[in-house]
Order: structure tokens, then sequence, then C-alpha cells
């Protein structure tokens, strides 16, 4: 047995026994996976129903949660991506997003059983989310946390009044969506559902390793707009449309992937 299907199978066993308990309150997982599920056909949303007995957003945070166990530490480097110069990707001999996403696409598509289709189902849920996080991106060799190892965000006052916030890269693009208190996960889809419906079929097209390519160029641009450390209200306002479409597309895109593998 290849060495990813017996990761699956371990991660088969604690699905059956744990379900619940994996559910915690990731606000931007939770939005693709609700986003995505709102872009199902109806054949794929009751497969999807069927599995997990419950919402994809219910079921949205559960890998990250898993890796947090000592025996499963392993699924931690599932969530890098690694891109070339030309922003092609280059994976292939890796355990990466990328290469995990393709693995449990074909694990579901095949559908040997239930259990292991939970489990690669939630697994898609997750790292798929993953993949348009800029957080993760890994580009010529170089970690695109490493060029920007802290965000210093000014406030936008003046004088005395200035104040700076400070965030890992990760940290600032984990907290996209919080910063708006009280934004409930439905009122997003519905924002994302009017502000990106159109692009829907363009988000779509391609596969994983297209969706890297893109995810590329968008952090490419990302570097161009961020010339140090330092980040000006300004800039921070115009970095979180951006992420905002990242989510979009990450949902549209794990709704496409599902649409065509349970029809």
């Amino acid at each position: 047995m290849k060495r990813h299907m017996i990761r699956y199978m371990l991660l088969c066993m604690l699905s059956c026994t744990a379900a619940g308990a994996f559910a915690w309150n990731g606000l931007g997982e939770r939005t693709i996976a609700a986003f995505a599920q709102a872009n199902l056909t109806p054949e794929a949303e009751k497969r999807v129903t069927e599995l997990l007995g419950g919402t994809m957003e219910d079921n949205a945070s559960w890998l990250g949660k898993t890796a947090r166990e000592e025996r499963f530490s392993y699924i931690k480097r599932w969530k890098f991506v690694h891109l070339d110069a030309s922003l092609q990707y280059a994976g292939e001999n890796s355990e990466d997003c990328v290469a995990q996403i393709e693995r449990a696409a074909e694990t579901l598509r095949r559908g040997d059983n239930d259990s292991l289709s939970v489990a690669t189902l939630r697994t898609l849920i997750n790292l798929v989310g993953k993949m348009h996080s800029p957080s993760y991106y890994i580009i010529d060799g170089t970690p695109m946390s490493k060029q920007f190892p802290e965000i210093i965000i000014s406030n936008g006052k003046k004088g005395k009044k200035e104040e700076f916030t400070h965030r890992t890269w990760a940290k600032y693009w984990d907290n996209l969506l919080n910063r708006h208190r009280g934004f409930s996960v439905a009122m997003y889809v519905e924002d994302l559902g009017v502000c990106y419906g159109d692009m829907k079929e363009a988000y779509s097209a391609g596969g994983p390793r297209d969706w890297a390519s893109d995810m590329g160029r968008e952090c490419t641009a990302l570097t161009k707009l961020i010339p140090d450390i330092y980040m000006s209200r300004e800039t921070d306002n115009r970095l979180e449309p951006i992420g905002y479409k990242c989510v979009a597309k990450a949902g549209f895109r794990l709704a496409a992937l599902l649409n065509g593998i349970l029809k």
C-alpha cells in the first residue's frame, strides 16, 4: 500500500471516532467551505451531506486540528505550495499542498469506502482553502514568509497618535476576515456571491496546478505593493479586497473540484 494511502487510512480511523470534536472557529476556513457548498451541484451537495453528516463549514478546520496531534504531525508539511521562478508548480516530489490535493481527489474519485471518503473530503476542504492563502507559498525556494518576516501596520494617524500593530505574514492573512466584527459566515458568503459571482466560471477553470500558478501571480503582485515591512493604512486597505478575492477563488475552486468528482 502506498505511503499516502496509509496516511489517509490513519486519518480515516480518527475521522470515524471524532467527527464533531475537530470543528473550531477558523472564520476564513469556514467561509471558504460554506461558499463552496453554496456553489455545489445538487448531486454533489447530496453526496457531501451524506458523507459528512453535516455541512462543509462544520468540517472546515478538521485537518488543521488533527495536525496538532503528534502522530499526525506530518500533516503540517501539507500546507506549503512550491513554485519555480516562472510560477509553475514545482512540488512533484514533495508532500506539499497541491500534491496532497491531487492524491485526495483521486482517492475520493475512486470511492473505495465511505470512511476513507470522509477523511479525504475533509482533507480537500481544508487544503484547497490553504493553497489560496499567500502565507504558504514558496517561490523559487524562498517562502513568502521569509520575504515578509514581520508586517508593521500603521493606524493611519499622525505624530504621537500613530500606533503600530505587528503581525507575522501568516497571522496577517489568517486574521483578514476577523477585522469585521459582527460579520457572520453567512454574511461573508452572501457578499462573496454578489462581488465575485460573475467570475465563477473564470476562477473555476483549470486544476490545482493552474490555481497554484494563479496564486503565485497574486503573491508576486503583493511583493510590489509592499516594498518593505512597514505597511501604511492605505496599503492595508488595498490588501483587504485581494484577500477576499483569494477567498472567493478558493470557494469556487473547491466547489468545482467536488462537482467534478461527486457527479
